[in-house]
């Protein structure tokens, strides 16, 4: 079973140019990671401030959908209760970024992709299962995301 590589460390050694340059913006296209048979999305607004542009762990998103796996197991079911179609608009939370996310203490985390799961407007996950590790920090943000995960690093 794969759940994404993750890498922490202590002390970073990567310029903060390189780091800057692989952050979420608005237009980007990233993986979603549980089970609605959604493969890729697209941000279109971060929800925070009316210029927020940057999406960073935890924060709720607006997004298209732009590509569907129509061959999971749950996908008529889902396609039904939520209208997950290629273009509809929906709401989700950063669970995992390529970017480092700094610790309280001292320690830093970054994955090897950037990837959300799908919300509805109460916060509660339109998938049953996420296919990934969720950091603690969202964890403690959102508890219903967190009791549908795999692993909680």
């Amino acid at each position: 079973m794969d759940f994404g590589s993750m890498i922490v460390g202590s002390n970073p050694t990567t310029p903060i140019w390189f780091c800057l340059m692989i952050i979420m913006g608005v237009s980007s296209i990233v993986n979603c990671i549980d089970n609605t048979g959604v493969v890729y999305v697209k941000i279109i607004k971060v929800f925070g401030h009316s210029n927020k542009r940057v999406a960073k762990i935890g924060d709720r998103i607006s997004l298209v959908i732009s590509s569907i796996n129509l061959n999971t197991k749950n996908m008529k079911d889902n396609r039904r209760r939520h209208r997950l179609r290629r273009g509809t608009i929906h709401k989700g939370i950063v669970v995992q970024t390529k970017q480092r996310f700094y610790r309280l203490n001292k320690t830093w985390i970054k994955f090897t992709k950037n990837a959300i799961v799908l919300v509805d407007r109460k916060n509660t996950p339109l998938g049953k299962k996420i296919k990934g590790l969720i950091p603690l920090e969202v964890a403690y943000k959102y508890p219903k995301v967190a009791s549908i995960s795999t692993r909680i690093v």
